[in-house]
């Protein structure tokens, strides 16, 4: 079936199964109409307006049209790039997001513009964003702040340092929100600010904040397709073994339990991940 189907009448006519074949067929996916449809009329509407305003009535044609590719080329690869982490996180769960944080984090600079205009990919800010609104929202099973305010609450059978564990993470999730919405992070104002004013004229700022407009925009039909290909009842989820597996790790012990789910590896990923803000840092240092 072709991708073109997905915006049909008869995508949204079909049953949870039936998308999930129709979304399937897809190629790429990233690409589909139900999701690039109004991007790329905006762009296409808004973007001569932009080249005709900075340069003139007089801006060629051939440009105008080449600037478009360009930036329906690059909206494209950062559609690809957020849909494949969406996938990933519900594939993985917590885990995705923390390795992201703790690990790849450190190697961006923070504060750097949403998506670079060269390549299309997004910033690991925007990655981190989409990511943890994906990992937080409520439709979702494997939801970490619901489960750690569960664990956490009085009325939680988990034993008093597991509820202390569930609100150290809590904690943690709420600052690593908190850096996103404030753009705190590793460079300094100064240093961000110069950056961006040296790599982006003031015309390709107005393109990359149309972009960037847009891109948001669809970011909601990224998880819908996300959710056909990869179900809820497919995804990963936190359970109070979660706890013991932290504390196996923190006993020199591997983080697996008696009686393995077959479909437990995100958690063990998970909670190893939490292992090692915990306890794991604080034990390297000591060393």
């Amino acid at each position: 079936m072709p991708w073109k189907a997905v915006a049909s009448p008869k995508f949204f006519r079909a049953g949870e199964e039936g998308k999930r074949q129709i979304a399937k067929s897809m190629a790429p996916v990233h690409r589909n109409k139900y999701i690039t449809k109004h991007l790329v009329a905006h762009i296409n509407e808004r973007a001569p307006v932009i080249l005709k305003n900075a340069y003139g009535a007089g801006y060629s044609l051939s440009a105008i049209r080449q600037c478009v590719a360009g930036l329906m080329r690059v909206s494209f690869v950062c559609l690809r790039e957020l849909l494949a982490d969406i996938l990933a996180v519900r594939m993985l769960g917590f885990s995705f997001f923390v390795a992201h944080w703790q690990q790849l984090v450190t190697l961006y600079l923070w504060g750097e513009t949403p998506i670079d205009l060269s390549t299309g990919y997004p910033s690991m800010e925007l990655r981190l964003s989409v990511v943890l609104e994906h990992l937080t929202s409520d439709d979702y099973p494997g939801n970490i702040e619901r489960f750690l305010e569960e664990s956490a609450s009085d009325v939680s059978p988990l034993h008093h340092t597991d509820k202390t564990k569930a609100r150290r993470l809590k904690a943690y999730i709420e600052d690593c929100r908190a850096c996103l919405l404030t753009g705190r992070g590793i460079s300094s104002p100064e240093t961000i600010e110069g950056e961006q004013n040296h790599r982006y004229d003031p015309v390709d700022k107005q393109l990359m904040d149309l972009l960037e407009a847009e891109i948001r925009t669809t970011i909601p039909k990224l998880f819908r397709i996300a959710k056909f290909l990869i179900p809820n009842k497919d995804c990963p989820g936190l359970t109070a073994r979660f706890f013991e597996r932290i504390a196996r790790l923190d006993n020199d012990l591997p983080p697996f339990c008696q009686d393995n789910d077959p479909k437990c590896f995100a958690e063990v990923m998970s909670a190893s991940w939490a292992y090692q803000f915990l306890h794991g840092e604080d034990r390297e240092r000591a060393e």
